[in-house]
Order: structure tokens, then C-alpha cells, then sequence
């Protein structure tokens, strides 16, 4: 289980590596942590999103991200993505961009 911001890189790594995770969004002028947190929160990602960080309850809330099932990320991230690249760059145009 992996505690951390919602930033793109952090959550990208997180499913990368299919485990559970509590998002805690960081303040951002635009916002851009809290509406993607929101928007992996509504996915069906195995996540629970914090609005802040909290104080107590920790117990019960690792006790809730250890029961996800971080094998859903696959939807987010298929772990197929280095091979399509270098089939891309050794002129194989499966899974290139048309």
C-alpha cells in the first residue's frame, strides 16, 4: 500500500506497481491535484482520496486500502507500454498512434 499526493508521476507509479494507495491531494493553484484525485476516486481505482491529511484514524483507513484490490489498476495502466514503444521504434507500427 502506498500513502502519497495525487500528482500524475505518484499515481502513474502507484499503478505501475498495482497497489493500493491513499490519495492525499496537494494544495496546487489550479487545483489539479483535487480533480484528479476526485476523478481516480470515482474510477473505480483501488484508492481512498483523504481531502486532507488526516490527524487520527489511521488504522482503520490502512485496514480499508489494504483490502483493495490493487490488480485494478490494469485498467489505468496494462504494464505493456515499453513493448509498444520499441516495437514503435524498431519500425513495427503495432500499437503506434495512427
Amino acid at each position: 500500500m502506498v500513502i502519497t499526493h495525487a500528482g500524475q508521476n505518484a499515481v502513474a507509479e502507484v499503478a505501475a506497481a498495482r497497489r493500493p494507495a491513499v490519495l492525499v491531494p496537494q494544495d496546487r493553484p489550479h487545483e489539479e491535484q483535487r480533480v484528479s484525485a476526485a476523478a481516480i476516486g470515482a474510477g473505480g481505482w483501488p484508492v481512498l482520496v483523504e481531502e486532507t491529511f488526516p490527524s487520527d484514524g489511521w488504522a482503520a483507513r490502512l485496514e480499508r486500502a489494504a483490502a483493495l484490490d490493487g490488480r485494478r489498476w490494469a485498467s489505468w495502466c496494462d504494464g505493456a507500454a515499453a513493448q509498444r514503444f520499441a516495437a514503435v521504434l524498431a519500425g513495427d507500427p503495432v500499437g503506434a498512434p495512427a
